[in-house]
Order: structure tokens, then sequence, then C-alpha cells
């Protein structure tokens, strides 16, 4: 089965970095010939792009580039895709492109938790597209309820994966001392919540002055950027909170840090809060998407979102308590490896291409 991945850039994104782990997957499962399309830009996750994944760059530079849809049906006939698997707003293009030839299946991805509240506008807009595809694939079941609520073509629920972090050529190297970090990997803007987090955190830097705080994401939201930044530089923590931009090898350097939070308002399943599990943090998060069912049972702590008093003291309980942060790092680690592979998540893919075709 030949499958194209779609979507719209390389950065370090929670869906990017889907579409990538499962393009790069597929191609030790012999039934599946992986491809990945990137619509809009490239960015730092090409360098994690395995060599045998076929791949197009379309060059779209519009909401509606008509020359970019027909050199996606042109690499779908010239490689006779099978299955269009659109991750996040790929999924327009990848419609348009039905209109010059293309005959492969199309399945739309959502990842973002934020669709169960989109406005009546836009879901009458998404419905007209959504409606005429062949399968939804949601990270959540709340994405899962909201997707069938909404439209008639067929729903499946499939929980994101991690794979085995590894290096790459120019590593990012995260500053501060070791045993003493604290990081949050998600592009820098208000819906993740960094604000009230960068806030929370400068108070609990008067009862553990030695801790640092570590920002992994794109930082293309510049106003929300510059408003943290100049609290930061306010509060005089320029040597306590650091931020590193979009980083393709952000699996890989948690590993150096001991507690991983995510402050988002919402969530669909955060890549992010598997990779932390995976490298053995000990999490904090926010109740958000599949984040609290994630963290049951001891598994990590979580806090109201928005709520700077929860995030101070779950951070402080975990900066505190090096028993505690074991323990519940042992509990996530063991518990995504369990759940979170690449092999289960295939097996499952393959049920749902085999269903919609």
């Amino acid at each position: 089965m030949k499958v194209l991945q779609v979507i719209d850039s390389l950065q370090a994104g929670g869906a990017e970095r889907m579409a990538v782990n499962l393009a790069n997957a597929m191609t030790k499962d012999e039934q599946f010939e992986a491809h990945l399309c990137v619509t809009r830009t490239e960015g730092p996750l090409k360098t994690s792009l395995a060599k045998e994944v076929g791949y197009v760059h379309l060059q779209k530079n519009r909401r509606v580039d008509l020359k970019a849809s027909k050199r996606l049906a042109k690499y779908v006939k010239e490689n006779r895709i099978d299955i269009i698997h659109a991750h996040s707003s790929s999924f327009f293009i990848s419609y348009l492109s039905k209109f010059y030839g293309n005959k492969a299946n199309i399945v739309w991805h959502v990842h973002r938790g934020s669709f169960v509240d989109i406005s009546r506008p836009k879901l009458l807009l998404y419905q007209r597209i959504i409606n005429k595809l062949d399968g939804i694939i949601t990270v959540s079941e709340d994405l899962l309820q909201w997707s069938k609520q909404h439209f008639k073509t067929p729903s499946f629920y499939l929980p994101n994966f991690v794979v085995p972090a590894r290096p790459i050529s120019n590593p990012t190297i995260l500053k501060g001392e070791k045993g003493s970090r604290v990081v949050c990997v998600a592009n820098v803007k208000p819906v993740k919540g960094q604000k009230v987090l960068v806030r929370a955190f400068s108070e609990v830097l008067q009862e553990s002055p030695n801790w640092t705080l570590h920002l992994l994401g794109n930082e293309s939201d510049q106003a929300y950027v510059a408003e943290i930044k100049d609290f930061i530089d306010k509060k005089g923590l320029q040597d306590n909170i650091y931020f590193y931009g979009s980083v393709a090898d952000a699996s890989f350097v948690i590993e150096d840090c001991e507690i991983g939070v995510l402050s988002s308002f919402n969530e669909g399943l955060p890549m992010a809060l598997l990779e932390y599990g995976q490298a053995g943090l000990a999490v904090a998060a926010t109740k958000v998407g599949a984040c609290e069912d994630i963290l049951a049972q001891d598994r990590g702590l979580l806090m109201d979102a928005g709520d700077e008093a929860a995030i101070l003291e779950a951070l402080r309980v975990l900066m505190k308590n090096a028993e505690k942060r074991q323990e519940l790092a042992n509990n996530l680690k063991h518990y995504v490896h369990q759940n979170y592979n690449a092999i289960n998540t295939l097996v499952a893919l393959g049920e749902v291409y085999d269903q919609i075709r």
C-alpha cells in the first residue's frame, strides 16, 4: 500500500513530528511504501526523514494555490499513491488535487484539540469538504466524538506514538545545570500558555534558584514572545529562562532535563507529553485533551489551564522531591512504552486504510 503523508511544514510541531514518524515507521513495515509531501515550507524536521521515504515539496505560497494542487496530483499519479494521509489543514490542498485527476483515497488526520470549539461558519465550510473525503483520524476521544457529531465521513481514533530519540549532526545544547532543568516543548503562542508558565516559574525560583526553564518551539507569534521576554528582562531572569526556537532534535535533548511541563489551554494528544514519558521525565500538564488520561493513576501531576497557582505548586512539588519525580517518571515511561509505540499504531492504521478503500 503506497501512502503519502501530507503536511504544511516541517517545523518541529506535534502534527509535523507525527507525519515524519509515520513516514519513517512505514519504511520498516512491508505492507507500506512511504512518501511525504510538504505543501508550504520545509524546516528542521527534514533532517529526521528517512532516506527511503519518497519526498516532494510543493512550495505552496497562497491559501488557494492551484499550481501546487496540480503538482500534488501529478506526484500522486506518477507514484501510484493509494492513500493520501492529510495532516491538519493540508486536507484542503489534498481535496483540490482531486480536480486534477488524483484518484487516491484521502484521510484527514485531526491533531488540534481546539477544533471542538470551531466557529459554526468555519465548521460549515469544513463540512462541505470533509464530507467528501474517505476517512477522519482523531488523536483523542474528545475529537472522535466531535468528528462523529459533525461529519458524515467515517471517523476513527488513533493515538499518537513515539519513536526512539536520536541525535542529529548539529545537536541543540541546553544551558543551565544538568539535574535542574525544566522543559516545555510547544510552539510559543497564547494557546500553549507559556506566559502563565513563566510567571509561575519566576515565583518558584525564589525557593529553588538553581533551576532553569527551557522553551523549545516555533516563535512565529512575535508579539506574544516579546511580551514574555519583556517579563523575563524586568524580573532579571535571563540566566534562568531560555528560548531555543524550533529544533529538530527536541525528543533527544529533553533527555537532559528532569521535568517536562505543558501549560496549554487546549490539546489533542500532544506529542511532547509522550516524548517526555519516553525520555523518563517527571511531568506536569494541564487537564486538556488526552493529557488527563495519560497522566492518570500517578503518572504525572495535573493542573487547571491558566491557573498560575496550580502550576506553581506542581513545579514546587517536582523540584523539591527527587523521589516523587522518579516515581512519576518511571510510571509514565512504562505506560508510554506499552501503549504508544509504532507497532501498535501501524497495525491499527492499516486496518483504517483497509476500511476506507
